[in-house]
């Protein structure tokens, strides 16, 4: 058995355990090391929201047109971090690498408007990195503990969790997710026989 892989596997569990049980405040449950058993995705009372300053540095902002949503990020999922801006699942990647970007806000602030997204719509993540394009592929609703939402992809993936129902009131008891796939930047295509492009062969350019 490889000691220093296993090694290195629990401690990124334990992170992503340590970020969800952030979320989860003070509703918490002990789980063994290297296991996310016990995680949960729970909700927080959005009564203090005051928007992040302008000023302040974050790690970029997403936007949703057709539902209106807009709102900058920040690293993070704690009680502070949620209530002033979307929170970034730490140990989740950001864009352009590879892998499950996983984002997090309240139902009744910033991602209020996730109640009426379709498959579909486009989702814009604009980092110092660049701007990076999703479309929603699929939503569907979970329990608390179903923290599997988080794990890690082969491509280049967009997971946003809010709480479900949207006008529950109180701590509502399920979860929302929004799952999207990364849109491969656009390459403009070349002119057959332009200057310095070959033609491939079958092709003819234009006189």
């Amino acid at each position: 058995m490889n000691i220093a892989r296993v090694t290195g596997v629990s401690r990124r569990a334990l992170v992503i355990v340590a970020a969800l049980l952030a979320v989860a405040g003070s509703a918490r449950t002990a789980a063994p090391a290297g296991s996310r058993t016990g995680a949960k995705l729970r909700e927080q009372d959005p009564g203090s929201f005051a928007p992040v300053s302008p000023a302040e540095p974050t790690l970029g902002r997403i936007e949703i047109p057709r539902v209106g949503v807009s709102a900058p990020i920040l690293e993070g999922v704690d009680d502070r971090t949620i209530r002033r801006a979307v929170g970034h699942f730490p140990e989740t990647p950001l864009p352009p690498d590879v892998g499950n970007v996983a984002l997090a806000a309240h139902r009744t602030t910033l991602f209020y408007g996730l109640r009426h997204i379709r498959i579909g719509d486009a989702i814009t993540l604009t980092t110092p990195k660049g701007a990076f394009r999703y479309t929603v592929a699929r939503t569907w609703v979970v329990v608390p503990t179903d923290v599997s939402v988080l794990d890690d992809s082969a491509g280049r993936t967009l997971t946003l969790v809010t709480c479900y129902p949207f006008d529950y009131e109180g701590s509502a008891p399920k979860r929302f997710i929004v799952r999207a796939e990364a849109v491969p930047a656009a390459q403009p295509v070349p002119e057959p026989g332009a200057a310095g492009i070959a033609v491939s062969p079958g092709c003819t350019a234009s006189p």
